[in-house]
């Protein structure tokens, strides 16, 4: 069973931080981000200007709980 969610059925709330599902030169990559609104994540993906990359996101998912000992 998989918790990823299709954009096509729900996106997250604005400001949640999930993962999501990206391809980049043909990989699958799992990235965490920051739901802004309007269908735009804010991840991790950007040059050293910190101009971001053009990539789609497809899926998302809530981000696990911390390892116990970051709580």
């Amino acid at each position: 069973m998989s918790d990823w969610i299709s954009i096509d059925d729900r996106l997250p709330k604005r400001g949640d931080k999930v993962l999501i599902s990206i391809s980049v030169c043909g990989n699958f990559n799992i990235e965490n981000a920051e739901y802004m609104s309007d269908g735009q994540f804010l991840g991790c993906w950007c040059d050293r200007r910190g101009v971001g990359c053009t990539y789609k996101v497809r899926h998302w998912m809530p981000l696990p709980a911390p390892p116990e000992e970051l709580k």
